[in-house]
């Protein structure tokens, strides 16, 4: 295979970042990868973060989406899902109404949030064409330019990073968003 030659970076090691990341090296691109909290996978992290997570629920549109990166990444994740088939409705009246999500019988599955992110991540560790940077903060976006400024926590310092396509996987708060609204209306 060619060395790429465009460069992406993903921001937000989650699971959306990691799957984009894995896809988008599917796709012939060298990715970097930025979080600004320590590698969930690390036993200090663990410590440090308890479980603080709830489960998630994954529809067909987010399996179908694992498959269509790594099948078999897919497959193992759900051998641990539980399947959640509807939803009940607690009426003032003290009755329950069962409602399913689906006449057809598909479901949404409920997932261990960080059992999927560290399998994605180990993923992308096993990745030759994405690197990972864990506790380096974005600071600012200059989108015209293709380059970022990133606060790396541990070394405290700044680098600049540059790239062909950036993409803010960094959820809640995103730093990625409030930069584009500066540029991007």
């Amino acid at each position: 295979m060619q060395s790429p030659s465009k460069k992406a970076v993903v921001i937000g090691a989650g699971p959306v970042g990691a799957l984009t990341a894995l896809a988008l090296a599917k796709r012939g691109w060298s990715v970097e990868l930025y979080e600004g909290r320590p590698d969930m996978r690390l036993a200090s992290s663990k410590a440090a973060l308890g479980q603080r997570s709830i489960n998630l629920a994954i529809s067909h549109r987010g399996i179908a989406a694992l498959e269509a990166v790594e099948p078999a990444a897919a497959q193992r994740f759900l051998q641990s899902a539980i399947p959640m088939r509807g939803r009940m409705i607690h009426k003032l009246s003290g009755e329950l109404d069962s409602q399913l999500y689906d006449r057809d019988g598909q479901c949404i599955n409920s997932i261990d949030r960080a059992l999927l992110n560290e399998g994605l991540l180990d993923q992308v560790s096993e990745t030759p064409t994405i690197r990972t940077f864990f506790n380096h903060k974005v600071i600012a976006v200059d989108f015209d330019n293709g380059t970022m400024s990133v606060h790396d926590t541990l070394s405290n310092k700044e680098v600049t990073v540059r790239f062909d396509l950036c993409i803010g996987a960094d959820g809640s708060y995103s730093v990625i968003r409030r930069q584009m609204m500066r540029v991007v209306r």
